[in-house]
């Protein structure tokens, strides 16, 4: 028997899964890059003083989404547009980001004043108003859309299970009333609590999501003048029986990963669903898989960079576009100012090695998916 090394049998368990994800499918003769990034208008932890609240109450977010996610604001998006166009593809445009967008917050005043018996929600353009005391974010965000830099798509109306955070409200839960006067809907106990937004816990809960989702579209028209072509469920988690409501709603492409988790009526218990690229289902929608992870904030001592490079090597091998994930949590410097940098600064270095490489790349969003051939 040959001995294999732990370092090597990692490699080899990557390359595997690499190959797994990206064997099924549509091939393409060009090589496609498509940034997919999720959150953007979500407002997770409102301030820096969250987080001394939160510490001083022996809560712990080392490991939670809320230590460093907070609302974009208008430096963000500058810093990520020079990034962005500091490359440029074969056609000579500079790398876009498909910005999987929440398009509403709770309205916590609101939902107060009436004893969390009912849920109010305001636009994520009023939260920029409301948490940042200026308009200029939403400016700086079109702009970026004008400027090819962004491309708007529908993550949600929220990023939160109704049901379950206003039972808890109304259950008096601690921790999840703590976080609620601090304008955050962290439970204080996970990552994934209350994030999920289209789990439930009876199957009768699909009608009251299919009311969220037609509202939510509506909205996204209303504040970018455009439909979404795609949508990429909180979480990862969808119940089939939406897909063809979504279909009928304008949705033509479901963004995911390689496996989906449909609800079972548990939290944390889903039925695992996989699907391949381009694959169309009954419904008509079609399915986009993202292939990269591109992450660095989960651990910034792994080399995310040439981790990247070796799985956009792969998925061009098999004639698929590099689908890249990198949630909006790497680029946002106003709870930290290092976690912002260190996230532009490898997106940067991964960018500029991806036009050396493969200078016959092309950036493109996620919509533009239908229009290739």
């Amino acid at each position: 028997m040959f001995g294999v090394n732990k370092e090597s049998l990692i490699k080899l368990k990557n390359i595997a899964s690499a190959i797994r994800v990206n064997y099924r499918g549509k091939k393409l003769d060009k090589k496609y890059v498509i940034f997919e990034s999720d959150d953007w208008g979500a407002i997770r932890t409102p301030s820096k003083n969250a987080l001394d609240v939160y510490s001083a109450n022996k809560i712990d977010l080392s490991k939670s989404f809320y230590k460093y996610d907070s609302l974009e604001n208008s430096n963000d998006f500058e810093r990520i547009f020079e990034v962005l166009n500091s490359v440029k593809d074969v056609n000579g445009y500079p790398a876009k980001i498909t910005a999987n967008t929440i398009v509403a917050n709770p309205d916590f005043d609101k939902i107060e004043k009436y004893h969390y018996k009912e849920f109010f929600l305001e636009p994520f353009t009023e939260s920029y108003r409301n948490y940042q005391s200026s308009s200029s974010t939403f400016e700086f965000f079109k702009k970026g859309i004008n400027d090819g830099f962004i491309v708007p798509q529908f993550h949600g109306r929220e990023h939160l299970n109704i049901t379950r955070w206003l039972n808890d409200l109304n259950n008096k839960k601690e921790k999840t009333l703590l976080s609620f006067h601090l304008k955050s809907t962290f439970s204080g106990t996970g990552d994934y609590s209350y994030m999920e937004a289209f789990d439930w816990d009876s199957k009768d809960e699909i009608e009251f999501h299919k009311m969220i989702i037609s509202d939510g579209l509506k909205l996204f028209k209303k504040i970018f003048g455009f439909s979404s072509k795609s949508f990429i469920p909180p979480c990862y988690n969808l119940d089939p029986d939406l897909h063809g409501f979504l279909y009928d709603h304008g949705i033509e492409i479901l963004q995911g990963m390689r496996v989906q988790l449909a609800p079972t009526g548990e939290f944390n218990r889903y039925k695992k669903i996989p699907h391949y690229f381009f694959e169309k289902d009954i419904s008509g929608l079609l399915y986009n898989i993202r292939n990269v992870n591109f992450e660095p904030v989960f651990n910034k001592d792994f080399d995310w960079v040439n981790k990247s490079m070796k799985d956009i090597e792969i998925a061009f091998l098999f004639g698929k576009p590099a689908v890249i994930s990198t949630h909006r949590i790497n680029y946002i410097s106003s709870i930290s100012q290092k976690n912002g940098e260190f996230g532009l600064r490898l997106l940067s270095e991964l960018l500029k090695k991806i036009v050396v490489k493969w200078p016959d790349i092309e950036f493109i969003s996620t919509p533009d998916l239908l229009n290739l051939d």
